[in-house]
């Protein structure tokens, strides 16, 4: 049974995720707390993220279990090389780079990566998914984001 789940997508996923998202809780533990503030402490969103990445790979890991999922053809390929080659620098910049450039360049990147060709949405989502993220955390929640400016 053993075997014959390694060979399962889904259930290689939902393990890749819960490791992923275990990582980066125990990165976000470290995060220091900094002085005394009436707001979220700086490693709240990170450690809400992180958590709900690990609940999804246990949802899909137990899915695959339960109903089964297709078999794994290959592990990776090129494009989900780019792809965690593109997470991996926006992750390493993203303390030393503005936060809205950083986020700009990042969604772009990876809406041309995963194939997205319209022009207006390749204009749009970029612009506006830096513009809520700006909004959500650095309004809202008074998360200092990184910025020049």
């Amino acid at each position: 049974m053993a075997v014959s789940l390694l060979r399962r997508t889904d259930f290689v996923v939902g393990l890749a995720l819960v490791a992923l998202g275990g990582l980066a809780t125990w990165l976000a533990l470290q995060i220091s707390p900094g002085p005394l503030q009436r707001t979220l402490a700086p490693n709240v969103m990170p450690l809400i993220c992180s958590i709900g990445i690990m609940g999804c790979g246990v949802v899909l890991a137990a899915r695959a279990v339960i109903l089964g999922s297709p078999a794994l053809l290959k592990a990776v390929d090129l494009q989900q090389l780019l792809a965690a080659a593109l997470i991996g620098v926006f992750l390493t910049a993203f303390p030393q780079v503005d936060f809205r450039a950083s986020v700009v360049v990042f969604t772009l990147a990876m809406m041309l990566l995963l194939g997205c060709r319209s022009p207006m949405q390749l204009v749009l989502t970029p612009l506006l998914t830096a513009g809520a993220i700006w909004l959500v955390f650095g309004h809202f929640f008074q998360v200092y984001l990184p910025r020049w400016i």
